[in-house]
């Protein structure tokens, strides 16, 4: 980063009405980015999920194994393309071309993905190669974040990057809630196609966009050989020198598991549920205003109190809203107020970990380093959607939501080890 800022600096006189034009477009291209990104990942996480349940007749726990599978090699690609990004050196720069051809490919195969009901090879496509080409640009957007934005910035721009991502996550959801069919009826096959496939569409675009809208700041430090840089994750004397960051991975270990427990299963649910359109139209405006006072709020005070107290608040917070939902969820006012609680502090808890994890990360290699927190991803991510699959068959599918609850209250104690970096900043200013 710091090179990077010597580079924009050089001449600030003559070229500071381009340096302000430039980063303006930098960040309408990580809003579309994160607006991307979250439309993918919402369909990837519930549609791709739903035509395998509702459509292939596959059980939930076969969901949760194409969902595990996905974890699994996803992480192995992630760590990859992480670190070739980091050595890329091209006239577009070292992320942009990965994220392009990442989301034009991640496209093409979400087209496959619907055009056959074979459970095998939806596992293929949806567990391997959709897990290898949408990595390609889950990685370079957490990496160009944290190439593009100081670091006493981070806080507030995520917040806004949290806009963007609701509004890709609102783009999947609002039609879906409308288009919801009544009583025990399920979405069609082709209500199905027009979501992954419109979403393959925007993909496209967004990928385009971002390609247009940025110009990479210039990398003085010479390419490594990307092998070798993911050779030296297994090196534990070097990771032993960055001891906040691992502390800081092994409590987002309980976070991951804890998202991928309920995450998959949230558009099934809304069918397997009978709340009529009036119903989910009265609560969700109340639901929506406690998650946007919640980004907010917790946002401004990841920047102002810290990114451990907001975390720490919303990992005692959010399971509340879980435990109302398992227990309470046959009613659905209790039930809708149970996620008005829940929600608003699980996207705190990620506003102040995103913040934290920039923090952290070495300057040089955050794509490589990004790969060791998505090591963690399938580390977790696998055995918490198995577990959340298993109890969903056995006890129902409000069931997900206890372990997603239980397991944050587990990893309060490891949150607690990882030190604060927003005060450090602080310090030093004073």
């Amino acid at each position: 980063m710091k090179n990077n800022l010597e580079f924009d600096s050089l001449d600030k006189t003559s070229k500071k009405k381009n340096k302000l034009k430039i980063r303006k477009s930098w960040i309408i291209a990580l809003c579309l980015l994160a607006f991307g990104t979250t439309l993918y990942s919402e369909i990837e996480g519930q549609w791709f999920s739903s035509f395998a349940r509702v459509i292939a007749n596959v059980s939930y726990f076969g969901v949760s194994i194409m969902v595990a599978l996905a974890g699994i090699f996803g992480t192995i690609f992630y760590l990859a393309w992480g670190a070739i990004s980091d050595n890329l050196r091209t006239n577009l720069g070292r992320r942009i071309p990965i994220i392009l051809i990442g989301m034009v490919s991640t496209a093409g195969l979400m087209i496959f993905y619907i055009s056959t009901t074979y459970f095998l090879l939806l596992l293929v496509i949806g567990g391997f190669f959709l897990a290898i080409t949408s990595n390609m640009f889950h990685v370079t957007n957490k990496s160009l974040i944290g190439d593009l934005i100081l670091k006493e910035k981070r806080g507030r721009i995520n917040s806004i990057l949290f806009i963007a991502t609701n509004m890709g996550s609102m783009t999947v959801w609002i039609p879906a809630i409308i288009l919801l069919p009544e009583g025990t009826e399920t979405y069609t096959k082709e209500i199905h196609s027009i979501f992954i496939g419109g979403g393959a569409l925007l993909l496209v675009i967004v990928g385009i966009l971002v390609t247009l809208l940025v110009k990479e700041p210039k990398v003085n430090t010479p390419p490594r050989n990307w092998l070798h840089d993911l050779r030296k994750l297994l090196n534990r004397k070097e990771m032993m020198q960055h001891k906040d960051f691992l502390r800081l991975f092994i409590a987002m270990l309980f976070l991951i598991m804890s998202q991928n427990a309920f995450t998959p299963f949230l558009l099934i649910l809304l069918q397997e549920i009978s709340l009529s359109l009036t119903e989910i139209l009265i609560f969700l405006p109340i639901i929506g205003t406690a998650i946007g006072l919640g980004i907010f709020l917790l946002g401004k005070y990841v920047d102002t109190i810290g990114r451990k107290k907001v975390a720490l608040i919303s990992l005692i917070i959010s399971p509340i809203g879980c435990f109302i939902i398992t227990f309470l969820g046959s009613n659905y006012q209790l039930l809708l107020l149970g996620f008005g609680i829940m929600m608003p502090f699980n996207i705190g808890l990620w506003l102040a970990t995103d913040a934290w994890t920039l923090d952290l990360l070495p300057e040089e290699s955050r794509g490589r380093f990004l790969g060791i927190i998505n090591i963690g991803g399938a580390i977790a991510k696998a055995p918490g959607v198995l577990i959340a699959g298993y109890l969903a068959d056995t006890f129902g599918i409000l069931w997900v939501f206890f372990i997603t609850g239980v397991i944050l209250w587990i990893g309060i104690p490891f949150f607690l080890r990882v030190p604060e970096t927003i005060k450090l900043k602080n310090d030093k200013i004073e």
